[in-house]
Order: structure tokens, then C-alpha cells, then sequence
């Protein structure tokens, strides 16, 4: 009986191991892909870097090399990691970092963002998993690596992000009522989140200040009915936040009075708004 048990033993540890070993030459062949990108990356002058507003910035607009490195609903643990593996590179060219921050960055949605337990942060794992650490990661545990759920995250891809065009225009309440809800919907979250994207967001900062990188934070445009609705708390969150931190100069285009024809919905320029303020950016932080 025990030489049979043996066999079975042997017989089902075969394909276990081949499964991890199929595993590991995955994740070191993505990895190796990831590092490339990212040498890259580091001949860039320009980054731009955040959520999906600065996604609607127009990089080609910029006479430096830029790169687009934001992406949708990206927390600041993701962006820092993404610009520590850029800095971490032997022939760095960045001198400049263009980051959003809006008070929306420090809004309920980023708790689930930020927490595997919700859809959204399962997602977010799989997301950004290539680009953590995994030795420190609120993504990724070890435990993981016995989960199914660790085939999904090597086989997943990286979210790379990139500039985004929308044509729409003067968007109407059903619209904005839809975004203010998935920003601030849930007030039930008690905003753990706020501390985290504030670590990071610090941590962002001090990355910048030690490699001698100029650090510009844009906050782009929102839809006029859209800031009455927001709490005044989320623009003190933001003002603590900036208070907090090292930075260039901070670029404020929420206070103005757009023109409802440049958004494409509640907080998103579309492709004439985008043309606007990226002039408009420019001009401000003579990056030409």
C-alpha cells in the first residue's frame, strides 16, 4: 500500500512541477520584457504620469521626448513603483515628471482601487503586478504563487497606459451624475485609502527630489456641475496632500471656467480641450 501511495505521489508531483516550472519561465520572460520597456523608458526627458486625466494631455504637443505612461484609475502606489523601475535603470535621461493631482485621486473609489478584496483591486493586481515589487507588495502575497489565481497574474498584461482621444463634448447630468457617484458614491469606505495615496504620493516626491527630477502637478479641468457637487473636504484633502510634499509647481485648471464644448464627460478634456491645456500646460511650465 505505501509503494502504491508512493507511485500516486509521484506520478501527481510530476505535472505539479512542470506547472511551476512552466509558471516561473513565464513570469521571467514577461519580467525581462517589462525591464526592457522600462530601459526605455529612461531616455524619456518628459513623463507623464497619473490617472486617466492626464491621459487626455497631447505628448506629441511636447518638442522633448515625452512618454505616456498614465493610465486608468492608477493609485499612486502603482505610479511610484512604475517611476522607481524607470529610475532604477543604468542610463537615465528624465528630467522632468508631469503627475495629476485632483481631489478626486483622494476619493472613496480608491479604496477599492487599492484593496484586493474588491473586483476593482483584484483587477488592479493584475494590472500592475509586473511592475511591483512582489517582496512588498498590498497587491501580492506568497501565498498567491499556490492559487490559481497567480496563473492569471503571470499571464496577465501590463498596463502600460497611453494618451486617449474622445470626441465627445458638453456632456449632459446623467453623464456627470454617473462619475460623481463612482468618485464619491460611497462615503460607507471612511476613506482608508486617503492615507495610502498620500504615502505615495510623498514617496513619488522624494523619488523626484533625490534623482534631481523637476516634479510638475497638473490638476486638469472639471466640468463645471460637476465641482459644485464635489465635498469641500476632498480639495482639503488634496491641499494637506500638497502641503505634504516637494514639488516644482502645481498647475491648477480646476478653478477654471471651462468650456463645457472642451470636456469630454465630468473630468475628462476631450480631443479640442486637450489640444487647449496641453498649449496651455506648456506655456506654464516652459517644458519646450
Amino acid at each position: 500500500m505505501k509503494q502504491f501511495l508512493k507511485k500516486v505521489m509521484l506520478f501527481l508531483s510530476v505535472p505539479i512541477v512542470l506547472i511551476g516550472l512552466t509558471e516561473l519561465v513565464c513570469y521571467r520572460d514577461m519580467y525581462k520584457k517589462v525591464g526592457v520597456r522600462f530601459n526605455q523608458l529612461a531616455k524619456s526627458k518628459v513623463l507623464l504620469m497619473g490617472d486617466s486625466q492626464i491621459q487626455r494631455l497631447d505628448s506629441s504637443l511636447f518638442a522633448d521626448s515625452t512618454s505616456m505612461l498614465a493610465s486608468p484609475g492608477e493609485p499612486y502606489y502603482a505610479t511610484y513603483f512604475k517611476l522607481k523601475r524607470i529610475l532604477d535603470q543604468d542610463d537615465v535621461k528624465v528630467e522632468e515628471v508631469i503627475l495629476g493631482v485632483s481631489p478626486h485621486n483622494f476619493a472613496p473609489i480608491y479604496n477599492k482601487i487599492l484593496d484586493r478584496e474588491w473586483p476593482e483591486g483584484k483587477k488592479s493586481m493584475k494590472r500592475y503586478f509586473f511592475f511591483l515589487d512582489i517582496h512588498n507588495s498590498i497587491y501580492f502575497n506568497y501565498k498567491d504563487v499556490f492559487s490559481p489565481k497567480f496563473i492569471e497574474l503571470i499571464w496577465s498584461e501590463p498596463e502600460w497606459g497611453g494618451y486617449v482621444v474622445s470626441e465627445n463634448s458638453n456632456p449632459d447630468s446623467v453623464t456627470i451624475n454617473k462619475i460623481f457617484k463612482m468618485h464619491y458614491g460611497d462615503d460607507s469606505l471612511k476613506y482608508r485609502s486617503e492615507g495610502m495615496q498620500l504615502e505615495y504620493l510623498e514617496l513619488l516626491s522624494e523619488l523626484c527630489e533625490k534623482g534631481g527630477i523637476k516634479l510638475h502637478l497638473i490638476s486638469t479641468p472639471y466640468h463645471k456641475d460637476y465641482v459644485k457637487r464635489i465635498n469641500p473636504n476632498y480639495f482639503n484633502h488634496m491641499s494637506t496632500a500638497l502641503e505634504s510634499i516637494n514639488y516644482t509647481q502645481h498647475v491648477d485648471f480646476i478653478i477654471d471656467d471651462v468650456v463645457p464644448d472642451f470636456m469630454s464627460d465630468a473630468n475628462h478634456l476631450n480631443s479640442s480641450g486637450s489640444k487647449y491645456y496641453t498649449s496651455r500646460l506648456l506655456e506654464e511650465i516652459s517644458v519646450k
